[in-house]
Formats: structure tokens, C-alpha cells, sequence
């Protein structure tokens, strides 16, 4: 089922072979270690009793890839300035300060990004799923080439299409994790931001994070 949700059209471009490379680059660019505090926990268990609205109004494309794009800018600039961690969902953001972890990114300013489309949030009826009010929002990430100390490319842009999971939480529309295909042969890597135990496994070694979504296992709370 997973593998249904990403449409990359097998386009070589976003193509690798080195895991390793991507997930250091996606999580070391959004991602910093701190410092587990004494109160992380008991904000875990009060973010974790937030639901969402089921009266709130349909998600809209465009605000839906809006946030996306709001995200990703901060992650572009960096600093400590941009919030970017106030853009995913409560209980994203306090499971991963239970496991030690901020949105806090170092900043690319070279980087480019664009988002290219958004879909509803797909629902498999026969295995019993609900309706969640949101969409998976595509979107291309571009790293510019290598320099040498003369300012010459010394390689090529690196192009990462990420598609992330966006849903409603009251009013507003927040991330609560991200899908990412390497290899069309394999099943896509899933990081549920909401899901701490399953990130913290992610986080401790590439390896761990290769497998994390094997055929035939999948985590305990998909995204949403």
C-alpha cells in the first residue's frame, strides 16, 4: 500500500544509490540534536491528547501546499529566527523534543525548491480507515553543485523529491511527517514526525532507517 502513494514517474533525475547520503542530508538539514530536558516528557503526553477537528472545513490545495512552502523557505534561510518547527503538528513537535530533537535547520541559501502538486491523503476503506482532512503535498528540493576553492562546480545539483503529509489541527494546517522514495524497486522511507520511538530508531543509524518500512512491516501509527 505504501508504495502507492508516491507518483515519481521513475524519472532517473531523482534517482540514487546512496541512502546513507540522502537521509544525512535530509535530517541534518532540518534536524538538531538537544539535549533531552526533564519536562520533554510531559509535554509529549499533553500534545499527545490533541485530535483533529472532525467539523473543520476541507483542506484546500493551495493552502495545504502553502504551508509547505512556508516550511521549507525557513529551512532554506535557517537561523534560530525561523520557526520552522511551529509549522508541523503539536504532537510532531513534542514527540520529537521527547526523543531530543528540533526542527532548527542550518540554513541553504542556495538551495531552490519548488512544489509541484498536492493529493488528498489516500483512505483504503477495506482496512477500515477513516477519512483524514488532508494531503500529501509533492515537492522538488534542489542543492547546488559543489565549488573548489576557485568557485568552480565540482559536481552536479542534487535534486530530492520529497512528498509531505499535511493535516488539519484545529484551524490550521501543519506537517506531521514526510514520505521519500530513493529507489523505485524499494518500498518509499516514511518519517512520521508524530511517531517518536519510530524517528528515534531512524535517527540512531542509517541503516536502521533503510529498514525502517520493510515489506511486511510497517509503523504502528501510519502518517496523517
Amino acid at each position: 500500500m505504501a508504495t502507492s502513494l508516491l507518483s515519481f514517474d521513475h524519472n532517473p533525475r531523482f534517482r540514487t544509490r546512496n541512502r546513507g547520503r540522502i537521509l544525512r542530508w535530509l535530517l541534518g538539514t532540518i534536524l538538531l540534536a538537544t539535549p533531552i530536558g526533564c519536562g520533554k516528557q510531559e509535554v509529549a503526553q499533553t500534545a499527545s491528547s490533541n485530535a483533529v477537528a472532525v467539523a473543520s472545513p476541507p483542506m484546500s490545495a493551495e493552502d495545504a501546499e502553502a504551508v509547505v512552502s512556508q516550511f521549507l523557505d525557513r529551512i532554506r534561510r535557517g537561523g534560530d529566527h525561523q520557526d520552522a518547527m511551529a509549522l508541523l503538528t503539536d504532537r510532531a513537535q513534542s514527540e520529537l523534543q521527547r526523543i531530543g530533537q528540533v526542527v532548527q535547520p542550518i540554513g541553504s541559501p542556495d538551495a531552490q525548491f519548488q512544489v509541484t502538486r498536492s493529493t488528498p491523503m489516500p483512505v483504503d476503506p477495506a482496512a477500515g480507515e477513516s477519512p483524514v482532512n488532508g494531503r500529501l503535498v509533492h515537492c522538488i528540493w534542489t542543492e547546488p553543485a559543489e565549488q573548489d576553492a576557485a568557485g568552480n562546480p565540482t559536481g552536479a545539483m542534487q535534486n530530492y523529491q520529497v512528498v509531505w503529509s499535511v493535516v488539519m489541527q484545529g484551524d490550521q494546517y501543519r506537517i506531521s511527517g514526510l514520505i521519500l522514495e530513493m529507489d523505485p524497486s524499494q518500498p518509499p522511507l516514511v518519517l512520521d514526525f508524530e511517531n517518536g520511538d519510530l524517528m528515534a530508531q531512524i535517527l540512531g543509524s542509517a541503516p536502521a532507517a533503510q529498514t525502517a518500512q520493510s515489506p511486511g512491516q510497517t509503523p504502528s501509527d501510519p502518517i496523517r
